[in-house]
């Protein structure tokens, strides 16, 4: 058979070729998910364009797609909030994150509703009365529980290709943390770099590019997203041999709390507060994330670590007790951790459990700023702290824990150095502090429990010295009143004055030289 026979051959079309062929060919183009954990927040993105991508071509299937020019996007309604002063702020929101809400929507007239042209005026209007400024917030919460549905909804349409589930997972393990792990030269000590997750961003992001991929059929594709379950998906696809199973989004609903509490935490402590948020959480009746009594065990866990390998496995689950121990102890659930020696009316915490909270502000590198600052602010403003505790919660904020920790030797360098220096001090300007050289008559907190090694009292007065004369207690010197130069008295071993309208014996007598009588005769 020659070439020419051949070539003929293959481009001669499969008359025998099935129906499914042709959506099998669309299927292959299908981009693959990541299956892996996310490390960084590049990876959370490129994680959202396959998803996009994979259900446009599922959606164009049976839809189309094509994106007219002027679109009209579905149902953008206007919210306007009137706090207590009475000023107004008007927010545009999409009429589906209003759905589970006791927002009651007045419907506007739209003169092209017959059309596919975008109008100028909003599909609906909506009046509340808040005395804070949650509502943007609240917003991100009600898109974090619309992921939910979106979830559920791509899970019907196949659970491979457009499962949401690594992708909230991802946004979980990445919204608790301060520092990304990034690649070093050393493989003992790994380099991190701060970077925050800017939540309402990626999730905008996510709902623009599912807006544009879906075109004309994204209005469908929003009545089918609604008529989904958010507590429970059904898995589907046309590559399992076997029937569809139905899971629960319980594990994924508490990760979406979780996410949404620490979007919340972040925010500044004096301006936002968790309990106006979850009061206004129940006055538009949206359910309010779960509040925990306080646990600290994982926390404890990860602080006992004597490896850096076992710290970084145990890091991920001490920040996420933190973001709810954080809600736990605004609302004073402190369970078993409350001090049962103090009054009803003071809410203490035991001291094991303060030494927990000042290592979770010690460590910057491990739980967020803003984290610390608002555990720094309840510590201060809601619980009754001693003045030792006061006092301890001020070191800890200034200290690092995070920096590798002193070697013994670099501690007694450091020791000694600090000794010639406190020397060198009181010989340049006769200066001492004696409460910095004497020791010490307590222990450090962590031998509280063992006797201290100087029991002995210290002095009740500690006199700084301040002038030569109190080193030379016997030859004082004072500063005379009258001009005159100075001259050495042998009779009573000090300096006087030789000022004029004083009577004074004659120089050579004092000085052991030759008498005046001489001098005066000239028969030196």
């Amino acid at each position: 058979m020659d070439e020419e026979t051949l070539s003929k051959i293959r481009s001669t079309p499969d008359k025998t070729e099935k129906p499914g062929k042709e959506m099998e060919k669309k299927k292959s183009g299908f981009r693959p998910l990541s299956s892996g954990p996310f490390v960084n927040i590049n990876e959370l993105y490129e994680e959202v364009r396959e998803i996009v991508y994979n259900a446009g071509q599922i959606w164009s299937l049976r839809y189309n797609t094509t994106t007219l020019y002027r679109m009209k996007l579905p149902g953008l309604v206007e919210v306007v909030i009137t706090n207590t002063s009475g000023k107004e702020t008007t927010f545009l929101i999409p009429r589906y994150f209003l759905d589970d809400t006791s927002c009651v929507v007045k419907d506007i007239e739209d003169p092209l509703s017959h059309t596919h042209l975008m109008n100028v005026n909003v599909a609906g209007k909506v009046n509340l009365n808040l005395s804070t400024g949650n509502f943007p917030h609240i917003m991100t919460y009600q898109k974090l529980r619309f992921l939910l549905k979106i979830h559920s909804a791509f899970s019907e349409m196949d659970h491979h290709m457009l499962s949401l589930r690594n992708l909230i997972v991802g946004i979980h393990r990445i919204m608790i943390q301060e520092c990304e792990d990034q690649p070093s030269g050393d493989g003992f000590h790994s380099r991190r770099l701060k970077r925050t997750l800017n939540l309402d961003t990626l999730l905008d992001d996510l709902f623009e590019q599912l807006t544009r991929s879906f075109g004309l059929a994204f209005a469908s594709f929003i009545h089918f997203v609604r008529s989904c379950d958010p507590k429970r998906s059904l898995n589907f696809s046309m590559v399992d041999l076997s029937l569809p199973k139905v899971t629960s989004n319980q594990n994924l609903s508490d990760m979406i709390d979780d996410i949404f509490m620490a979007h919340f935490l972040k925010l500044t402590a004096s301006s936002f507060s968790l309990v106006d948020l979850y009061v206004d959480l129940e006055s538009l009746k949206i359910p309010c994330p779960d509040v925990f009594h306080l646990q600290l065990d994982q926390v404890k866990w990860w602080i006992d670590a004597t490896t850096i390998a076992s710290r970084r496995v145990r890091e991920k689950s001490a920040q996420l007790q933190c973001v709810r121990a954080l809600v736990s102890l605004a609302f004073e659930e402190l369970g078993e951790h409350a001090d049962v020696n103090s009054k009803p009316e003071s809410k203490r915490v035991k001291r094991s459990t303060l030494d927990i909270l000042l290592k979770i502000i010690g460590y910057q590198e491990t739980f967020p700023f803003m984290f610390r600052e608002r555990l720094i602010n309840i510590l201060r403003t809601q619980y009754n702290l001693t003045e030792d505790e006061r006092h301890r919660l001020g070191i800890a904020c200034t200290q690092n824990l995070s920096l590798p920790k002193l070697s013994e030797e670099k501690l007694e360098e450091l020791r000694i150095s600090e000794f010639e220096r406190l020397h060198a001090h009181m010989e340049t300007y006769l200066d001492t502090d004696i409460s910095l050289m004497m020791p010490p008559t307590r222990g450090p907190p962590l031998q509280d429990k063992y006797p201290a090694v100087y029991t002995h009292d210290p002095p009740k007065v500690i006199r700084k010295v301040k002038s030569c004369s109190e080193l030379c207690p016997k030859n004082k010197f004072r500063i005379p009143m009258i001009t005159g130069p100075l001259v050495y008295d042998y009779s009573r071993s000090m300096l006087r004055t030789t000022g004029y309208f004083m009577a004074m014996p004659n120089l050579a007598n004092n000085l052991g030289g030759t008498p005046s009588s001489k001098i005066a005769t000239g028969t030196v």
